[in-house]
């Protein structure tokens, strides 16, 4: 005896969880996967290691020397994480012009990976 369920139907059926399974994977402008740990988030502070007012949910300055936290400057970024709003203190780059108000993506599981423009919400 043959299967009841027609082959459009299965495929049908094929198709929708393609589309969900895909939907699942967030990847950023093409380019910054939230499954890696990106996020879209927003600059709150600038300053020198010892000059952030508040340490967010991961602080990246904990996994520095006193030397390396000496030579780098530091920007506190908002994000949303899984259900709530959360921050981030991580390093920025030498030479790098973020304000703040500044819409960046940042690797919440990569300390170094540096904060990247975000074009779009």
């Amino acid at each position: 005896m043959r299967n009841a369920i027609s082959f459009p139907v299965r495929i049908s059926a094929l198709v929708v969880f393609a589309a969900g399974c895909v939907a699942c994977s967030t990847v950023y402008e093409g380019r910054y996967a939230r499954d890696e740990g990106w996020r879209p988030g927003t600059v709150q502070e600038l300053a020198p290691a010892a000059g952030i007012k508040q340490a967010g949910w991961r602080d990246c300055r904990k996994d520095m020397s006193a030397a390396q936290q000496a030579a780098s400057r530091f920007a506190t970024v908002e994000f949303f994480g899984s259900h709530r709003k959360s921050t981030i203190t991580v390093p920025v780059e030498e030479g790098a012009q973020w304000s703040r108000g500044d819409r960046v993506y940042v690797d919440t599981a990569d300390c170094n990976a540096g904060l990247q423009p975000r074009a779009v919400d």
